[in-house]
């Protein structure tokens, strides 16, 4: 792929180093790559840690789902402090994209402060490529009002939603550059697992903005934890899979040493990778390349446990060309 507007991007979700004993070596594992790489920036796209701790929830403790039952009270601030450090004094720079657990316990003012975000949703430009971060994490209420996640109290909700007034903001930042555009959220943009229930709205957002000479390239997510890649409408649309896990929602066995386990409690709940799954990215004028990697799950796997949903430790490499 030959083109000026050459950029590349190391991208990764779901780290949840609140939930892996191992978050931080995963990290710096990312980090090497993307240095091997020699990306121009790096970013994730939600779940990455509990970055002010664990104390205040705000979801009924009846209500409250096993993974948010665990960590309470239990992880403090400091356990994710290095892995923040780590990533935000990078050489090259980062970006975050919050996710729903990152509202576990706290607001989206303590998430833009500790993440030291520009705002809940922002754009950056690298290499006349125009970068989009949206929060989708938003509940609409019984009277159709939006309401911002807040200390878990989205569990069991109308979610997630991307309200009015962020959509107004896309498309206006859809509308104020010529560069091509790439768009990051946390839940898929598109009909999908655990997508964002207004997707159809951003669908016509992107539709009249491509009839306006727009390049909308690609969406990239995270949340669902598979490795997946959807074309629709000439827009690609990729699913970043887990740095970490799948989650299965009940006992899947005993991997780690008591005292491990007594600290992570969570670990008894996801299937564990071997080792991190990230995606380095390359676009230009003419197309996008993704170098994958090759992992192995955490014995026992998958097929031992009885879990049967789609889930992969591996990011496939593939190659497109805009159409």
């Amino acid at each position: 792929m030959m083109s000026d507007k050459k950029v590349k991007f190391a991208v990764f979700a779901d780290l949840h180093a609140e939930i892996m004993h191992d978050g931080l070596k995963r990290l710096e594992k990312i980090l090497q790559a993307s240095r091997d790489a020699d990306v121009d920036f790096v970013i994730h796209c939600g779940d990455f840690c509990y970055p002010i701790g664990a104390d205040v929830c705000n979801c009924p403790e009846e209500r409250r789902p096993v993974n948010v039952h665990n960590a309470h009270k239990r992880l403090k601030a400091e356990d994710a402090r290095e892995i923040l450090q780590t990533y935000n004094s990078f050489e090259k720079p980062t970006y975050h994209v919050s996710g729903n657990h990152e509202f576990d316990f706290a607001s989206v003012d303590d998430i833009v402060k500790v993440y030291g975000m520009p705002a809940a949703y922002y754009s950056f430009h690298v290499k006349g490529w125009h970068f989009i971060v949206l929060d989708n994490n938003y509940i609409k209420t019984a009277d159709g009002q939006y309401e911002h996640y807040d200390h878990a109290h989205y569990f069991y909700q109308d979610l997630p939603y991307l309200p009015p007034e962020q959509l107004a903001w896309l498309e206006n930042e859809l509308t104020k550059t010529d560069e091509p555009a790439v768009i990051f959220s946390h839940a898929p943009l598109f009909n999908y697992d655990y997508c964002v229930k207004n997707h159809y709205e951003v669908a016509e957002i992107i539709k009249r903005a491509k009839a306006r000479g727009k390049k909308v390239r690609m969406c990239i997510n995270g949340h669902v934890h598979v490795d997946d890649l959807d074309e629709i409408d000439g827009v690609l649309y990729y699913n970043c899979n887990s740095a970490s896990n799948m989650w299965v929602d009940r006992f899947s066995g005993k991997r780690y040493c008591e005292k491990t386990e007594e600290k992570y409690p969570n670990l008894r709940y996801v299937i564990p990778f071997q080792k991190p799954t990230y995606a380095i990215v390359s676009l230009d004028e003419e197309g996008v390349s993704v170098q994958g990697m090759t992992g192995r799950y955490v014995q026992p796997g998958p097929k031992i446990v009885g879990w049967k949903s789609k889930i992969s430790p591996s990011v496939k490499s593939w190659s497109k060309k805009w159409k």
